[in-house]
């Protein structure tokens, strides 16, 4: 009996066990989804749930990656987990900002905890957990180096199953924010900048793989490189790169130099004949901890940041935080210093930004902290080409700020003299460190764009910055701006990215866009009038010749007039020919901030009206819509 007994007990737990679900923490919120959606009662899709740290660059490309992977499998729903601070939430502005850098196309959530997930527990860079239709039920807990390839491997598996794949629905939650559309002269969220012989600008925009030169006033000289990622040598306007990062220019080769971070090269680009081409790297990652590389064609992993000092080309690697000084004519490379991998409270962290100078250099981390690198140590190595016996110096270091839970975080700096400046991206501010103290020099602390002295000035989202004369000029990311701070005077001036003739091979970017549903519309039987009313709210409907109109099909009824005028479309549609009730239209238009009129914004939409006929109801109605439009 007791046997009996004993065994009952074992399968009762080995049940519980099995039927153990993920649930996510109370208070989790969605985004970037048309329609209101909850993990676990999405029962007839094979769930990828992807959860991945924003800051490591290393977890954004698998989760690219895996994204890639699931591409038209409409049986297949991704979605991914942010973990967020309940005591400090991250603003709405800011997620939208996340999904359009990253041309998310798929629903994001963000959740205090994961601590009602099951089996193995995230270790803070990426994991993908898969659900078979199983109400949160995981068949595989993946993670470590090769999580995409293992990912991959199950999802065939699933979708191999015929028994399986007849219980799933084949369609797809629609992300509420387009993300793309075409090429546009308006730089999107740039996060790298770099000089060009002190009169004009290198900006790197990674979510469209490409680099602008810029001149101080703004003017877009020139692109390298098209909006679509992939790799790809050759002239200014067919190169291709996959979120390239920092960039340097080489005065002595007068060649610039690109640290493609997703395609895992070194690309050098030549102004002359307007050609790019490889120096190092063969788009694999490294696979562990290298010394260094023997020539241009071996691995290269996660370049992230370049700097140039004595005609030394540094590259800064994010897949095991190492510095590595690199030969342009050979591709090989060498170790010069190595990073830590946590911080002192252990975090795990990863490198954003590089500057040397002299024998200093300074490295900022995606925790905010600066480490101090000196190059002390005198080592010697064998010149691939020479076949000499050559020095070089290699680099100790420390932490040069590390902050604290109140205190700012830092994004990227530049040495002036002996005054360290430093932006945060997290608070909105720019600081110096004289003696390591930390002073703010500029910025209110909250988000927002505006000019003037230093103390009342808003940034949002500064994320790199040079030096020009007396001025810094910083890359505000989110506000999609170039600005300039006087380190004497303390004003801060914006300077707008204007277009120019060199940009008539490319087309234009929707810089946002995004799906709107409007429910549960009564209208009257019959033909009815539905005019569709755009609330811009403080941004102005500019009248262009650019705003069109399309029905998405030509049955649902006829439109008054294709240009959008005064922010109304009028549709005369009879909802009882409608698929299920459903007119949808198609809109693109042009609007811009009364504060910067300078600046033409592309907005594109889809809009869906679900119509019920119903008698007595009037047969015209009015839909009020306010689009989402950021950053002004």
């Amino acid at each position: 009996m007791k046997a009996k007994i004993t065994i009952l007990f074992l399968l009762l737990i080995s049940l519980t066990t099995i039927s153990q679900t993920d649930m996510l923490s109370k208070g989790s919120v969605w985004f970037n989804s048309a329609y209101p959606i909850s993990f676990e009662n999405i029962d007839d899709k094979i769930i990828v749930m992807m959860i991945w740290n924003a800051h490591d660059p290393i977890a954004v490309e698998k989760m690219h990656q895996v994204e890639t992977i699931c591409l038209n499998k409409f049986n297949t729903q991704l979605l991914s987990i942010q973990i967020g601070d309940a005591n400090n939430p991250i603003p709405r502005r800011e997620i939208f900002s996340l999904i359009q850098r990253e041309n998310l196309e798929h629903p994001i959530v963000y959740c205090s905890n994961l601590d009602q997930f099951s089996g193995k527990k995230f270790d803070g860079s990426f994991q993908v957990r898969i659900y078979p239709g199983s109400r949160g039920i995981p068949s595989a807990i993946i993670d470590g180096r090769e999580a995409v390839v293992l990912c991959d491997n199950e999802l065939n598996k699933l979708w191999k199953d015929q028994e399986l794949n007849k219980k799933m629905r084949y369609w797809q939650i629609k992300d509420s924010i387009e993300t793309h559309w075409w090429a546009d002269a308006n730089i999107e969220f740039p996060t790298d900048i770099s000089q060009w012989r002190n009169k004009c600008f290198f900006i790197t925009e990674s979510n469209h793989h490409r680099v602008h030169k810029i001149a101080t006033t703004g003017e877009i000289i020139s692109i390298i490189g098209t909006p679509i990622a992939g790799f790809s040598d050759g002239a200014f306007s067919t190169a291709q790169f996959n979120y390239p990062r920092g960039t340097i220019y080489d005065d002595t080769q007068q060649l610039l130099y690109i640290a493609d971070t997703y395609n895992h090269r070194i690309r050098a680009c030549d102004e002359q004949s307007n050609l790019v081409f490889t120096i190092a790297g063969n788009g694999q990652h490294f696979k562990e901890e290298k010394n260094s590389t023997d020539g241009g064609f071996e691995a290269f992993g996660f370049p992230v940041d370049l700097a140039l000092d004595n005609e030394i080309l540094y590259v800064l690697s994010a897949e095991f935080n190492q510095v590595f000084k690199l030969n342009t004519i050979s591709g090989v490379s060498k170790e010069v210093a190595r990073l830590p991998f946590n911080a002192s409270n252990g975090e795990r962290i990863f490198p954003k930004h590089l500057e040397i100078y002299g024998k200093t250099g300074y490295v900022t981390f995606s925790n905010g902290a600066v480490y101090e690198l000196i190059f002390d140590e005198e080592r010697k190595e064998k010149d691939v080409i020479t076949q000499k016996e050559v020095s070089y110096w290699y680099a100790h270091g420390s932490w040069y700020y590390e902050p604290k839970l109140s205190e700012p975080k830092i994004s990227s700096v530049c040495l002036i003299g002996k005054v360290l400046y430093g932006i945060s991206e997290w608070s909105n501010e720019v600081f110096s460190f004289k003696k390591k103290e930390i002073k703010k020099i500029a910025g209110v602390g909250t988000d927002g764009w505006k000019d003037g002295d230093g103390s009342s000035a808003q940034f949002h989202s500064p994320v790199d910055l040079t030096f020009i004369d007396n001025s810094l000029y910083i890359l505000d990311r989110d506000n999609e701006l170039l600005r300039s701070l006087n380190v004497k005077k303390k004003k801060v001036q914006t300077i707008p990215f204007k277009s120019s003739d060199a940009l008539l091979f490319g087309g234009n970017v929707v810089p946002q866009g995004e799906n709107i549903v409007i429910e549960d519309v009564a209208v009257g039987e019959g033909a009815v009038d539905v005019i569709f009313q755009i609330d811009p709210g403080e941004y102005q409907l500019r009248e262009d010749g650019i705003n069109f109109v399309l029905l998405i099909d030509e049955a649902m009824g006829e439109l008054e007039s294709e240009i959008v005028t005064d922010g109304k479309i009028k549709v005369k549609v009879d909802p009882s020919k409608l698929t299920y009730g459903t007119l949808q239209i198609e809109l693109i238009y042009s609007c811009s901030h009364p504060l910067r009129p300078e600046v033409v914004l592309r907005k594109q939409a889809m809009v869906t009206a679900m119509l019920t006929s119903i008698p007595g109801e009037p047969n015209e109605v009015t839909l009020t819509f306010k689009p989402h439009i950021v950053p002004y």
